[in-house]
């Protein structure tokens, strides 16, 4: 059957009608994907040492953790409760709430 001509035409045309589905419905299957990332991993790291230097939270040489996270919580009770995939994509667009964020840990 993989010897066959037809069988490698009908595969080839599958697969591009499926890439340009994908290309076209990738942003708006994966809207978090699409959100620029304004603060880099380093600044976020300066800025929580600087805020918990001047509320005096941790020792000055207390070991730090960072992470990029994403709230999914909130994401999926707004996409099942709270108006769907529309209304979380507003929510992002609107700098209402970001489900993208860094999380630092000092101490």
């Amino acid at each position: 059957m993989t010897k066959k001509p037809l069988f490698w035409i009908v595969i080839s045309i599958a697969s591009a009608l499926s890439f340009v589905f994908s290309a076209h419905f990738f942003t708006r299957a994966f809207p978090t994907l699409d959100v620029p990332i304004s603060m880099s991993r380093d600044a976020a790291l300066i800025a929580a040492k600087q805020r918990a230097a001047a509320l005096k939270l941790a020792p000055a040489d207390a070991q730090t953790a960072v992470r990029f996270h994403n709230d999914g919580d909130t994401q999926n009770f707004i996409e099942l409760e709270g108006g769907g995939r529309d209304a979380f994509t507003a929510l992002l667009a609107n700098d209402i709430y970001q489900t993208l964020q860094w999380e630092v840990r000092c101490g």
